[in-house]
């Protein structure tokens, strides 16, 4: 009797650890701040940016997070780590670009203004090249991890994501009121982007590409899929939601 009894209560904790470490877990941050962007390195490293200037840091799979000075009170609405040293995290309201090589312990402003500007999306291949984009139709690029960032104008647009592949092949895409240029290519690094038609009249918030040919676009309760490289998009519905605003695929068939 007592064999069975020991057996039971294994079973059923053994079943309720199973269980518990199936699906999604709510982890406490530790403010009362809108949080915006999150990034990983590794299954332990990470950091979550947000209003306020708010950067925060895990080094346990977001068991404990651990706040980081930023030096900004700007609203940050994206973070990269190119690996577990080299960071940035953009923002507004004043076009604000931060930079650490510390993993965060020290940030630094790389670019400012004083005007309300807004970047909303950052990606980096490596240490040294990487782009942001904003509003106003910017995109900025830079060669030496930010020390210098040159900059050009696409029209009036409102860019939301940036994604590249490589060092020249890379999506940008938006919003522009009364065009449906809201998607752009480029094979050159960024010197000139090409228009590409999604046949979406929403705002599309979130671009991700798993090789040359095949990527996504998130549009609300929508996706856009391609298997061209951006030549034709085909609309794929994921519910009824409409406050999607990022995605991730780990291949071409999850994500």
């Amino acid at each position: 009797m007592k064999t069975k009894l020991i057996t039971i209560l294994f079973l059923t904790f053994t079943f309720r650890v199973i269980f518990a470490q199936t699906g999604w877990f709510k982890q406490e941050s530790g403010i009362i701040n809108p949080l915006r962007s999150v990034y990983f390195t590794d299954i332990n490293t990470g950091w979550v940016s947000g209003d306020s200037g708010k950067i925060l840091k895990t080094t346990n799979g977001g068991v404990n997070w651990i706040p980081q000075t930023s030096g900004t009170y700007d609203l940050l609405f994206s973070i990269f780590f190119s690996d577990k040293n080299n960071g940035w995290a953009v923002g507004g309201y004043n076009s604000v670009i931060l930079n650490t090589t510390n993993g965060g312990t020290n940030w630094i402003h790389q670019y400012t203004t004083t005007s309300s500007r807004w970047f909303y999306s950052v990606f980096f291949i490596d240490n040294n090249t990487g782009w942001v984009v904003g509003d106003y139709g910017r995109v900025f690029k830079t060669i030496n991890g930010g020390a210098n960032w040159s900059s050009q104008t696409l029209g009036n647009f409102e860019f939301y994501s940036v994604y590249f592949l490589d060092s020249n092949t890379g999506w940008t895409v938006g919003y522009a009121s009364g065009s449906n240029d809201r998607i752009f290519k480029t094979t050159d690094g960024g010197t000139s982007w090409i228009a590409q038609q999604g046949g979406q009249a929403a705002q599309l918030s979130s671009v991700y590409f798993s090789n040359s040919n095949t990527g996504w676009i998130l549009v609300v309760n929508r996706l856009l899929k391609t298997t061209n490289g951006g030549d034709n998009w085909n609309i794929i519905p994921i519910g009824p939601s409409n406050s999607s605003r990022a995605m991730y695929f780990t291949d071409s068939n999850t994500g």
